[in-house]
């Protein structure tokens, strides 16, 4: 009796150390598990997903009084979403982006460009070749969001042509910081605002509609402001 005693309470000692992997799996060790509750598909459609924009991006520069520039490009850009190779640990989205430019309204060219996506319940990642040579790529984090904690936009590059990426963080000390979050109705909106210590500037607005994926970008870069060399750089996306 008390070796049957003996062995069932050792049962019961591994099914209550068992008990959180049975239901989280290994979510805690993998960042892209998604789990209950997911949030960022919802506005970010697994697939089948085709949306129009016309986009904006201005150029200025001050050198002093006597000195300005500016530098107006103008388009229409197309971007689809479909489901990628199946995985049971995240959403792996493939991106297409077709940017119809205008150029100072002289000069039309296309750019294209293909991500590939990875999303959680609550989070959202690109990969980026490590070289144009290698094969190698690193996953960089774009957003998040959650509705217990709130969420950021760190780097808008998925949604941006080649060469107009224009990332949060940059490599300078930041002094003030406003990244945050929040829904409205249908609408997931990011707000972010950042100074550094070299008159550096970032704010802007990022927009999301439930079912129907990336709505609008506005996103101003200011460098110099109070100074007499000044640079500034406008992104605006309006869906169509």
């Amino acid at each position: 009796m008390n070796l049957w005693i003996r062995l069932n309470s050792i049962k019961l000692v591994l099914v209550i150390a068992l008990f959180p992997f049975i239901f989280t799996g290994c979510s805690n060790d993998n960042p892209l598990a998604p789990g209950k509750g997911a949030i960022l598909q919802d506005y970010l459609p697994l697939q089948g997903n085709s949306q129009a924009y016309s986009f904006t991006l201005f150029n200025s520069s001050w050198h002093g009084p006597d000195y300005y520039y500016s530098h107006t490009m103008n388009g229409v850009c197309q971007i689809d979403i479909e489901r990628g190779p199946y995985d049971a640990s995240y959403y792996h989205l493939i991106s297409t982006a077709i940017f119809s430019v205008e150029l100072d309204s002289i000069t039309d060219y296309s750019i294209s460009r293909s991500s590939d996506l990875f999303l959680s319940a609550d989070s959202l990642w690109y990969e980026v070749h490590d070289s144009p040579t290698s094969d190698a790529v690193t996953r960089m984090f774009a957003m998040n969001y959650s509705k217990d904690s709130g969420g950021s936009v760190l780097d808008l590059a998925p949604f941006l042509p080649p060469g107009w990426e224009i990332k949060l963080w940059g490599h300078r000390p930041e002094t003030s910081w406003n990244n945050s979050a929040e829904t409205k109705g249908d609408t997931l909106i990011y707000t972010f605002d950042m100074w550094t210590q070299y008159d550096l500037t970032y704010e802007g607005t990022v927009k999301f509609l439930k079912g129907a994926g990336l709505c609008s970008i506005q996103y101003t870069r200011s460098e110099g402001e109070g100074t007499l060399t000044i640079k500034r750089t406008t992104i605006s996306y309006t869906k169509i």
